[in-house]
């Protein structure tokens, strides 16, 4: 009987144990949801698309943002579901080939833009030309790299005017450090720019919530 009770007490302390590395795999605790609507007009992969919407997924999670996918295809090929009226949470992703428009006001090494207004904003570019460029160092993967860009400028729309940061995947620009921990999944948000995110998704769910109650009084 003792060596049967001795069995039981060692078999639940290493299901407590099994337990305690499942919580501490990722504790995140998901608070905000948007959705992210990706038009490939670069002639990425299917495969390449999914390792990109993977890899943002993946850093938005970290933030406690719990982000959604859409591939809408290419202008050839166009995905239907991408027609459909953008939400309060949804965003839109250009995958565009090269690299700037001479005229458009960018600089040359410019790898995205967002259209930033005070708040508001749902437009995100991310030119592939420039993915092209960074990715010759070897130092992390296409898909990593438009990942990285592609969150960057998602984080624009969502902390508004904010300037960029000195480190982190809000940095201006990236050098051969940023590109390494972006491979060693390193290269994130901090948690000022995580509550401020997540405050802004809220922000934007409750205007529409009363946008919606205003025009069913008006009927």
């Amino acid at each position: 009987m003792k060596n049967l009770n001795s069995k039981i007490v060692a078999a639940g302390m290493l299901m407590l144990m099994f337990s305690l590395i499942l919580l501490s795999k990722d504790n995140t605790t998901i608070s905000s949801k948007l959705n992210i609507r990706a038009f490939n007009n670069a002639g990425l992969s299917g495969e390449e698309m999914n390792r990109v919407g993977n890899e943002m997924q993946r850093i938005f999670r970290q933030t406690g943002i719990e982000a959604s996918w859409t591939d809408c295809g290419t202008r050839e090929t166009p995905n239907p579901a991408c027609n459909e009226q953008l939400g309060p949470s949804d965003f839109i992703l250009r995958i565009l080939g090269g690299g700037a428009a001479k005229g458009s006001g960018l600089a040359g090494s410019t790898l995205g833009v967002s259209m930033t207004p005070v708040q508001g904003g749902v437009l995100a570019s991310v030119y592939y030309g420039k993915v092209e460029e960074l990715a010759k160092q070897r130092l992390a993967s296409h898909p990593q790299i438009l990942a990285h860009a592609a969150t960057h400028e998602l984080g624009h729309l969502l902390l508004g005017q904010l300037p960029h940061t000195p480190q982190g995947i809000m940095r201006a620009q990236w050098g051969r450090t940023d590109l390494q921990d972006m491979s060693m999944r390193r290269l994130n948000f901090n948690s000022t720019q995580a509550g401020l995110m997540k405050a802004d998704l809220q922000k934007r769910m409750e205007e529409a919530g009363t946008e919606q109650a205003a025009s069913i009084v008006k009927k």
